[in-house]
């Protein structure tokens, strides 16, 4: 069992040549080993073509199917950008009409603000007027009762004066006793 490697290899060389000139009978054809092998690599670079074929058929559909999904979405892009247009366009006139708002409310401020000016001045007129009828109407008040006392004094004094003399008189009157 001790061969030489060399000389195997010899024989595996001598029996491939062997091989390449015999002839076989396949299908009623008589073949070499050579032209069966090139028969083979014939039929396989076919066949790899084909499966190749098959591969970059399946590659382009999905390429095609790539594409199609991109315009999809492309239109749903185009879609979201007409609304996001639309909603800047509602937030724009939002912001338009709270301006409108805030100018509305600013000068209904200020004119509430005049009005309340003009009331306190009103308020401020009436209460002076109001004081200055109370002094009139004290200083008359007093001047009335000031002439009033006098003429009470007077009165009183007239109606003293007459009584006593008429109790002068009765006391003098020679029948009162």
């Amino acid at each position: 069992m001790a061969k030489d490697l060399g000389e195997e290899i010899e024989n595996m060389e001598e029996s491939i040549e062997n091989l390449k000139k015999e002839k076989f009978h396949i299908f009623g054809f008589r073949v070499s080993f050579m032209s069966v092998s090139t028969l083979v690599a014939i039929v396989g670079t076919i066949l790899g073509t084909l499966y190749a074929g098959f591969i970059m058929y399946q590659k382009v559909e999905q390429a095609i199917e790539f594409v199609e999904q991109q315009e999809e979405y492309e239109a749903k892009i185009n879609a979201y950008d007409n609304r996001m247009k639309i909603m800047e366009t509602k937030v724009e006139d939002t912001v338009e009409y709270t301006r409108d708002i805030k100018g509305g409310l600013r000068d209904d401020i200020l004119r509430i603000e005049q009005q309340a000016d003009r009331t306190e001045d009103m308020v401020r007129k009436s209460v002076d007027d109001v004081r200055n009828m109370i002094t009139d109407a004290e200083s008359r008040f007093e001047t009335k009762r000031d002439s009033l006392r006098e003429t009470v004094n007077r009165d009183t004094k007239e109606l003293e004066d007459r009584l006593m003399r008429k109790i002068q008189r009765a006391l003098d009157n020679p029948l009162a006793n």
